[in-house]
């Protein structure tokens, strides 16, 4: 196994109002929890080829065109930096679960994922959540 460089690349994909999120039950937390999908970024691996590489072992998909997110820094809970991506075009058929996991997946509207108790996944929705904002007010 290689070694992380404690980055973390999150693939966000939207469909109208709905996220594809990761339903995932959490040591420190009840019940099911909402992630987004992602994956650390490798030791000489840059974040796009990460984010692609990731993509594909988790999801079974081909990105062909996404958006970094500018957000303020947002830790994951094992306090690595995470570097969202919004993924706006890909090949293939996305999985009703995480394929090298088997956690279910679903889409789930935006403001259902936000009562998560996952701090970084809530800190993640609200950059997404800005970023449309200021994409359709252009």
């Amino acid at each position: 196994m290689r070694k992380s460089t404690n980055q973390v690349v999150i693939a966000i994909f939207t469909s109208q109002d709905k996220l594809l999120i990761e339903k995932r039950s959490l040591k420190n937390f009840t019940g099911l929890q909402y992630l987004i999908p992602g994956g650390e970024v490798e030791e000489g691996e840059s974040t796009e080829q990460a984010l692609r590489r990731e993509v594909m072992e988790e999801l079974g998909v081909t990105i062909s065109e996404f958006s970094l997110l500018q957000a303020s820094e947002i830790r994951g809970l094992r306090n690595q930096l995470l570097i969202p991506f919004l993924v706006t075009k890909w090949e293939g058929n996305l999985p009703d679960k995480i394929l090298d996991k088997g956690d279910p997946l679903e889409w789930i509207h935006m403001d259902k994922v936000l009562e998560t108790k996952v701090e970084p996944t809530r800190k993640i929705v609200e950059v997404l959540k800005a970023y449309r904002n200021d994409t359709y007010k252009s």
